[in-house]
């Protein structure tokens, strides 16, 4: 079996958790809720980027499941 599968699988779960805490940190400086001094903008682009790179993740890992 390969390794390289489980471990894309959790870095997915763990990036796509990062980027609904940045949704939700976005939201709640948006509503006057946090005194971070972080535009909303800002986590959204990341929160993008966060979720794209766990789509990455979670197709090579199901890439690295197939047989050759």
């Amino acid at each position: 079996m390969n390794v390289s599968a489980p471990l894309m699988y959790g870095l997915s779960w763990i990036l796509l958790g990062a980027a609904v805490l940045m949704v939700v940190l976005a939201a709640a400086t948006a509503l006057g809720l946090d005194w971070l001094p972080v535009a909303p903008v800002t986590d959204l682009i990341a929160a993008a980027l966060c979720g794209l790179l766990a789509v990455a993740c979670r197709s090579l890992g199901r890439r690295f499941e197939q047989p050759i």
